[in-house]
């Protein structure tokens, strides 16, 4: 029957999808994961609404405020509401104090996987010990252990849970089942502007008009606009990176295939795919299952520690991706006709 698996972030405890691997591997786009784990950066946007048109004249008694107090207001907003961004859109001279603020809100309501350690573990994976050696932290191996002793029949130390709680059950039971941060976007700024849909287009202007801004830094994947083939997935762990660019699979495919193809981990090899043995080892034992992961572009990758370079392991991807999808090619055919 084959196993299930879950693709999670040990950090903020999410699942973001389950199922027999088979069944949603070959036909998600990954796009929440992707948007989730991207960098992010300002919009050019904030850019162009500065230069645009003449800077008026503000009255009120916010700016006559020194531009340190101005910022600290700032920095007592909450990061994980609007509340910035409508701060930012009331005047050029607050979107101009704000950028740096903004910048904030962006990447902690949009990259909630960034730097995350990322797994996809299946079901019939039973040994605690068994996990990719260092991945869960002290704290969080006393948590799943203290989990396993509620069972009275369970090995006290974690090593023997056969017929017991398994890991994958502790992240069933615990993990919350979404990807933060992009469900609630349209709500969240729906709420602040009180929007009636069908009264909408007789609302002041101005109302209009902050509303669009506001909805527009927030739009995911704004910064890097629509041209996906210029993504890199860097594993910060390993210094690893895959370019999108150069990855040269069938459309169907993105950077989030690259990513799961190498964080699956099980003790069994069930995957329900056709899979020779010699590329069944490197999927269901992923060499960077359990590191950490950021989603950048060539220009904006991250620095290495002690000036190291990043090692381009594109091919390597590349070569197993191939694999499934040339043993697998019925899955992709539909996509490939359009």
């Amino acid at each position: 029957m084959g196993q299930m698996w879950y693709l999670i972030n040990l950090d903020s405890q999410e699942i973001a999808t389950y199922g027999k691997l088979a069944e949603w591997f070959w036909f998600e786009d990954f796009h929440e994961i992707r948007q989730a784990l991207r960098i992010r950066r300002l919009p050019d946007d904030v850019d162009l609404w500065l230069a645009k048109g003449t800077r008026a004249t503000q009255r009120g008694p916010l700016l006559t405020l020194p531009d340190e107090i101005i910022c600290m207001i700032y920095a007592e907003l909450s990061d994980s509401d609007v509340s910035i961004l409508c701060l930012a859109v009331t005047c050029k001279d607050l979107l101009a104090l704000g950028k740096p603020h903004i910048l904030r809100h962006l990447r902690h309501a949009g990259a909630t996987w960034a730097c995350g350690r990322i797994i996809c573990v299946g079901e019939y994976l039973h040994e605690l010990n068994d996990l990719p050696s260092g991945m869960l932290t002290a704290q969080e191996e006393e948590a799943i252990k203290a989990a396993f002793d509620d069972d009275a029949d369970s090995d006290v130390d974690g090593a023997s849970m056969h017929g017991r709680l398994s890991f994958w059950e502790y992240v069933q039971d615990t993990y919350a089942q979404n990807v933060s941060g992009y469900n609630t976007r349209c709500s969240a700024t729906e709420k602040v502007f009180k929007i009636d849909w069908r009264s909408w287009c007789r609302r002041p202007a101005n109302e209009q008009r902050d509303y669009n801004m506001v909805d527009k830094l927030l739009e995911p994947g704004s910064e890097f606009g629509l041209n996906h083939d210029l993504d890199v997935l860097c594993n910060i762990s390993k210094g690893e990176c895959v370019r999108s660019a150069a990855l040269n699979m069938p459309k169907a495919f993105t950077i989030g295939h690259a990513l799961v193809s190498q964080v699956c981990w099980s003790t069994d090899p069930s995957c329900s795919m056709y899979i020779e043995p010699e590329f069944e080892r490197k999927l269901v034992r992923g060499r960077w299952a359990g590191d950490r992961f950021c989603l950048v572009t060539e220009d904006t990758m991250p620095e290495l520690p002690g000036g190291a370079e990043w090692r381009d392991v594109t091919a390597e991807v590349h070569e197993l991706l191939c694999h499934l999808h040339n043993q697998n090619p019925w899955v992709l055919e539909d996509e490939e006709k359009d």
